[in-house]
């Protein structure tokens, strides 16, 4: 039940926690752009623009693990 502020900013908490897992949280290209780093909740992929592969990819799986228990925290708390 959202009957106070504090059930609204859970709720708030809860959607924006689910939206981390879903797109990208940081993106960097570098000066020459022929690189790019993308990081998301689940993993960090670096890419080659010109040639368009990927270069090397590492797990960031923690991210999303943490995200997805906090999300469903703040709802079992609504």
């Amino acid at each position: 039940m959202i009957q106070r502020i504090q059930s609204v900013f859970l709720l708030l908490v809860a959607i924006s926690m689910v939206t981390s897992t879903l797109f990208p949280i940081w993106l960097q290209v570098n000066p020459d752009q022929t690189q790019s780093m993308e990081m998301t909740a689940w993993f960090t992929t670096i890419t080659d623009t010109v040639e368009e592969s990927i270069i090397s990819q590492s797990n960031n799986i923690y991210i999303g693990i943490l995200a997805l228990i906090s999300a469903g925290l703040a709802i079992y708390s609504l």
